[in-house]
């Protein structure tokens, strides 16, 4: 378990399209002399810190999470996670404001319905709430059709206490209606989450020259977790009453 050392080749640097958070495609030259697309951003050294580990983490847990690398840049240090290669499913959807709201909303169904199937979106709920991400959208689930990949944790392991507690992965399986069957999944996953890889992906963040004390934020969430699970899904009756 590691996260390797990139260079930004000079020249390469772009701004995502649709991105407000200052994410950047690059090509990066890694350390075997190997060149790879990649989506770089220049955070607070704390958010970078939580990409690597919850990168690490969440792959040791069984996500699919890119590949993981530490560039730093005129003094900078960003975070960089080698490019999948396919859109998130807001595009893929075309989940946009700039539609009339009746289609936009029917565009959210949609893509909503498509994220609540994925094989791994019960494990990536428990993961998130393990991690305390509040950031979950439809914007970084990648999807090609096929394979789902997740992305984006820089808001998670305590940076997001400015932001409402919720898990967003959680209210899109319920917009979708399938609140019985993810949820007794990710109970199940809670329930199998390895507690031993934390200190593993702590170490590998640090070897990497960035602090991280993520792990202890993540083993003090552990114990209570099938229980926070729980309360982001009530009783079906009530969570689809009219009254």
């Amino acid at each position: 378990m590691r996260i390797d050392e990139a260079q930004v080749v000079g020249g390469t640097l772009t701004y995502v399209g649709d991105s407000t958070t200052g994410a950047q495609r690059c090509v990066l030259a890694l350390a075997d002399g190997s060149r790879r697309a990649a989506i770089v951003k220049f955070d607070p050294i704390e958010m970078v810190a939580a990409e690597c580990f919850c990168a690490l983490l969440l792959r040791s847990w069984g996500l699919d999470v890119p590949d993981a690398y530490v560039v730093e840049m005129e003094g900078k240090i960003g975070f960089a996670s080698a490019d999948a290669g396919y859109p998130n499913l807001k595009q893929r959807m075309t989940v946009s404001t700039d539609l009339p709201e009746v289609i936009r909303r029917a565009a959210l169904a949609r893509a909503s319905a498509v994220a609540a199937e994925f094989r791994s979106t019960p494990l990536a709920v428990a993961a998130d709430e393990a991690i305390g991400n509040r950031d979950r959208h439809l914007g970084n689930i990648l999807w090609d059709g096929a394979k789902e990949t997740w992305i984006d944790h820089a808001l998670s392991v305590g940076n997001a206490e400015h932001m409402k507690d919720v898990n967003k992965l959680a209210l899109i399986v319920k917009f979708a209606g399938a609140h019985e069957r993810v949820s007794k999944s990710a109970l199940a996953h809670a329930l199998a989450i390895d507690p031993t890889i934390l200190q593993a992906a702590q170490d590998a963040t640090i070897a990497a020259s960035i602090p991280c004390t993520a792990a202890e934020f993540v083993a003090d969430r552990l114990p209570g977790l099938t229980a926070a699970l729980l309360a982001r899904f009530p009783a079906a009756n009530g969570l689809f009453s009219t009254a």
